[in-house]
């Protein structure tokens, strides 16, 4: 039981912990409304796996599995020291189980802190930040662990107690029982060993609200209350609303509370910062970096609002103090950083909002997206050419056009690459011979096609992309068809996955599912590649793999054409792809800072020699081309899409 002592560090450590949990709750409630939640049995399954059981974290092999075992080390000897202190005892049978559990916990955990210490300040990977606070943690953490295998130790030099369930604690203990013979000097050493042992436990839970320790709480509670939009869908503003101030976020109190617990769930891992293209390609964008300067910004705003949490001054522009244009700029939405963070942190949710209050509130971007905007809006294409031409590929290609009230099995929307660009042309061409040598009932809506605004979008231009979002789902629904079928992973993500905000909800699927599908039900054959084609490397497109999970298919189509020994994958693929550099608008804005990423990315792929670039979607075939010719490689490397594969191997 506990002494009078040991009860004032308790009431001391609970009054500093429950303060400090005030304070962050106070801080968060400063922030907007906002987080649609959505069901909570996904959320709380979701905590489970990703932020107890680090689902996310462990995806990373070596240091994914230490950090759990840290995480095990630390909150497991922790427990038990609360467990002791209220003077609860386990029952025999449990009791020796869980003391060997802690043991081996805790020898694991000194196991990890070593790692982390020699990585951090020896290794020094350089994603991996170092600051003074971590190494005084680590050595908190490690005083818990190792004055408690004291504790142990001294018991048994003490008492000689059965060492089955704590052999660290007994190969310890038989060590003080021989350099200390003095019986009441191990009794005395027990007690200050016990008590140095409450005490450090008791400062770490003190001191979690305040320090690098919240994460342990804060991930934990962000994966729970997770916002139920899904991943990559962002927010949908009430562009009518009267009374709203602004749209978008021009100050980080604007932000929601949801997206304030975002921040403040940053560990600073730098898992995100390790594999984006805009900062590994010179660019001034980290998210890491992007995520810690909100989270300052927040911090000090929020701790001068009153107790209602509203701000006690004016609240400071974040353009140029806080985030640069280039900065802003510089992302592909990609969503690296979000499909690897373990807090998961909404990262390209941040900048849209700055980038959407840019747009909508002072016509503030890049001049190349005034072309942009002014083609979408007034031919329903961002290259600007007439909307009366979108259907002209479709009479070459014996295409059927489905006007209103025509009905269909599927409705291909062809997008406006396929439909404008002379390359992406014939892929579509392409996609209209499999669909007919399949017996497909298909067709596609002509001019009544328009963008399906995803170049508005991801660029802030909120009004356009609506605008664009309920005329072609007004134009969807004045045709009966099973499902939508699209080449353009851009438009798949708007159609499948936002275009429900607007009471779109079809079923749509991508050109490589369907095409996937349709060799798996035998409707179309493949013969083998050409000879010269012995070496071919897919890319995964963002928006087709991390936006939408579709990593397999594309694989297993290629799959059924080529030996598995001419697959070769980039070193960077699946979930951890590198971006082609053309999403989040970037496709139409001039790359002047750092290197090309589509050079990079190509770099990366050449590497593994490939004679063929397999693509899925057109923006990253148009990125890949030119990167195959400005490094003298057009010759040598070609490059195609998925579509064009089958349709030149069909039997």
């Amino acid at each position: 039981m506990l002494d009078s002592f040991d009860m004032l560090i308790l009431a001391a450590a609970l009054a500093a912990f429950a303060t400090g949990f005030r304070r962050r709750v106070r801080l968060l409630s400063a922030g907007a409304p906002g987080g649609a939640m959505g069901s909570p049995w996904p959320r709380l399954w979701g905590m489970a796996r990703d932020a107890f059981l680090h689902g996310r974290v462990i995806r990373d092999r070596v240091p994914g599995f230490l950090h759990l075992m840290l995480f095990i080390g630390f909150v497991l000897p922790l427990c038990a020291v609360i467990l002791a202190a209220s003077g609860a005892r386990l029952p025999v049978f449990i009791a020796g189980p869980v003391s060997l559990m802690l043991d081996a916990a805790g020898i694991a955990a000194l196991c990890a802190i070593a790692w982390f210490a020699w990585r951090r300040y020896v290794s020094k990977p350089a994603h991996v930040d170092r600051k003074s606070e971590d190494w005084v943690l680590i050595a908190l953490v490690a005083g818990i662990i190792l004055s408690g295998y004291c504790v142990e130790g001294f018991r048994f030099a003490r008492t000689g107690a059965d060492p089955l369930w704590s052999p660290a604690g007994f190969v310890l203990g038989r060590a003080l029982a021989a350099i200390f013979q003095d019986s009441g000097f191990l009794s005395a050493a027990s007690a200050w060993t016990w008590k140095f042992h409450f005490a450090s436990a008791m400062l770490a839970l003190g001191l979690a609200p305040y320090t690098k320790l919240w994460h342990a709480a804060a991930v934990p509670l962000n994966v729970l209350l997770k916002d139920g939009r899904g991943p990559g869908v962002f927010t949908k503003p009430d562009l009518e609303d009267e009374n709203a101030e602004e749209f978008g976020v021009s100050r980080v109190l604007r932000y929601s509370w949801k997206d304030l617990l975002d921040l403040d769930s940053c560990m600073r891992c730098g898992r995100c910062e390790a594999g984006c293209p805009a900062h590994l390609t010179e660019k001034p964008l980290s998210p890491k970096k992007l995520v810690q300067s909100l989270r300052a910004e927040w911090l000090k705003k929020a701790a001068a609002a009153g107790e209602d949490g509203k701000p006690a001054e004016e609240d400071t522009d974040l353009i140029e103090t806080v985030v640069t244009r280039d900065v802003l700029w510089a992302c592909t939405n990609c969503r690296y950083c979000e499909e690897q963070c373990p807090a998961m942190i909404r990262h390209v949710d941040k900048i849209s909002e700055i980038r959407r209050n840019l747009v909508l509130m002072a016509s503030d971007f890049p001049k190349e997206l005034r072309d942009t905007f002014k083609n979408v809006e007034n031919n329903g294409n961002p290259w600007g050419v007439g909307f009366s031409a979108r259907a002209d590929w479709c009479g070459p290609a014996g295409v059927k056009v489905l006007e209103a009230g025509g009905e269909a099995d599927v409705l291909y929307w062809v997008g406006c690459a396929g439909s404008f660009d002379d390359r992406n042309k014939k892929i579509s061409a392409a996609m209209a011979r499999i669909l007919g040598a399949a017996g497909v009932s298909f067709g596609v809506m002509g001019t009544d096609e328009s963008c399906c605004g995803d170049p508005a979008r991801k660029t802030g231009n909120e009004y356009l992309f609506q605008m664009q979002a309920a005329q072609n789902v007004e134009n969807l629904k004045a045709r009966k068809f099973r499902l939508i079928m699209t080449q353009c992973p851009h438009c798949l993500n708007m159609l499948k996955r936002e275009y429900p905000q607007f009471g779109g909800d079809f079923e749509v699927v991508s050109h490589v599912e369907f095409l996937d599908r349709l060799i798996r039900e035998g409707k179309i054959r493949l013969g083998r590649f050409e000879e010269r084609f012995k070496r071919i490397c897919y890319h995964d497109s963002c928006f087709l793999g991390r936006y939408n999970g579709v990593y397999l298919e594309p694989r297993r189509l290629l799959g059924a054409a080529a030996p598995s020994a001419a697959m070769v994958e980039a070193d960077r693929s699946k979930s951890k792809s590198f971006c082609c550099g053309a999403g989040g608008g970037r496709m139409w804005l001039e790359e002047r800072i750092g290197k090309r990423i589509n050079l990079d990315r190509f770099d990366q792929i050449s590497a593994k020699n490939p004679d063929l670039v397999a693509t899925a979607c057109p923006y990253c075939l148009t990125m890949m081309q030119d990167a195959a010719k400005d490094r003298g490689k057009e010759e040598t490397v070609r490059t195609l899409d998925i579509a064009e594969i089958v349709a030149g191997l069909m039997q």
